[in-house]
């Protein structure tokens, strides 16, 4: 099963990928396609086996990226992905394809916990306040 985390701004992992696309170690693959409307361009970007955070001890990971451009060259998408998968030309789009499906999961479920009157965030209010501890009389 391949397993794929969303990344949200991790500044020393950004600065590996700096360097690397400085010495152009960091892996490319773009591709191009018709959506019946539009060409989109899919850029996708990777690494493997970057440092997570600073440290010695810092959890090594392998981290892609996608980027989906118009025509016009503006930005439609862009989001970046961590795995304990080795990320090489033959499975970089399937593990963004999973990556991004676990998001839409998540995201779309969370949406639907908030918005369609299931109310989490008071049950969660009520809860905590039913399960506080009391002082005793």
């Amino acid at each position: 099963m391949v397993s794929c985390s969303c990344v949200y701004p991790h500044p020393i992992l950004y600065e590996w990928i700096a360097d690397f696309e400085r010495t152009a170690d960091l892996q490319v693959r773009t591709t191009t396609h018709w959506t019946g409307t539009q060409r989109l361009s899919e850029t996708y970007r990777w690494i493997n086996t970057v440092p997570l955070r600073e440290g010695t001890d810092a959890l090594r990971v392998n981290g892609c990226e996608l980027t989906v451009t118009n025509d016009k060259g503006e930005t439609l998408f862009q989001n970046a992905w961590a795995t304990s998968e080795p990320i090489d030309g033959d499975n970089i789009v399937a593990l963004v394809a999973a990556g991004r499906s676990r998001w839409k999961v998540e995201n779309e479920n969370n949406n639907i916990l908030k918005t369609q009157g299931y109310r989490f965030d008071t049950i969660m209010v009520m809860a905590s306040s039913i399960w506080r501890p009391t002082s005793p009389h």
